[in-house]
């Protein structure tokens, strides 16, 4: 909220197995024309239109579908990520570690969200 550009970069030039995963990195503007980069990770699809975080940083949904080999099917969950002031930067999904590794298998074990209707 400072009024600079900032930059969420979606980058498709990677292949990521059977995972329908992109890696998305974001950027913030910095005075002295700039950028340093906050966000660095793979997700389905991004929305960064949530809350500001203490007046400055913004709540991001976030979705990834993993192929879940046991149902022979992608199976997708959504997470908040939030910035992390003491790393300076976006943390992991929902504040969990475990989340750090996208569809990790600590990712694949938990429950699967049912589907809004």
């Amino acid at each position: 909220m400072d009024g600079r550009n900032d930059f969420l970069i979606k980058d498709v030039s990677g292949v990521y197995g059977m995972h329908e995963v992109v890696h998305f990195m974001g950027f913030v503007d910095c005075p002295g024309n700039f950028g340093v980069k906050v966000m660095d990770d793979f997700f389905t699809d991004l929305d960064a239109s949530g809350p500001l975080r203490g007046e400055e940083w913004r709540e991001i949904t976030a979705t990834r579908a993993c192929f879940d080999e046991h149902l022979g099917e992608a199976v997708t969950r959504e997470y908040t990520v939030r910035f992390d002031r003491a790393r300076s930067s976006y943390g992991a999904p929902d504040g969990n570690p475990a989340l750090a590794e996208f569809c990790s298998a600590s990712e694949l074990a938990m429950p699967i969200q049912p589907q809004a209707e």
